[in-house]
């Protein structure tokens, strides 16, 4: 008997959008698309936040103190799962899962903000649910 790989299981069904009138199926990001966004994005980060202790003046250990916490908490899912709360890195996973997916950028250009928020958390497996069906929380 073999066991299945969890994370292609749990990646395995793609999501379901309509965009007007046509359904679209959006695959979820697989764990090296995971992985790779988690880096970038880490990176990016780390530059503002450098830049930002560089403006400060934050010198010595201090500064090492505060960068090793970042760094220490910056290589985990659950940074890369609080980034994608973030409109622009919703697009770009959006985006990411679209060119998987071979959508035309157009369609994903025409997706409201509240629907590219949904779809960004399902595809990044944050949440299981109908991106159709589901309510913005602040409409």
């Amino acid at each position: 008997m073999s066991i299945p790989n969890v994370w292609e299981v749990a990646t395995a069904a793609p999501v379901a959008v309509t965009v007007d009138g046509k359904a679209h199926s959006f695959k979820r990001l697989a764990r090296d698309e995971v992985r790779d966004f988690i880096a970038k994005w880490s990176a990016e980060d780390r530059r503002d936040y450098v830049a930002a202790l560089d403006e400060s003046r934050i010198a010595g250990p201090d500064r090492f103190d505060r960068l090793r916490r970042f760094d220490s908490g910056a290589r985990t899912l659950s940074y890369g799962d609080a980034c994608v709360y973030e409109l622009q890195r919703c697009r770009e996973v959006v985006d990411k899962s679209a060119i998987l997916s071979g959508i035309a950028p157009e369609v994903v250009a025409s997706l409201p903000a509240r629907t590219v928020d949904a779809l960004a958390r399902v595809v990044w497996g944050l949440e299981d649910v109908d991106v159709a069906d589901t309510p913005h929380p602040k409409a």
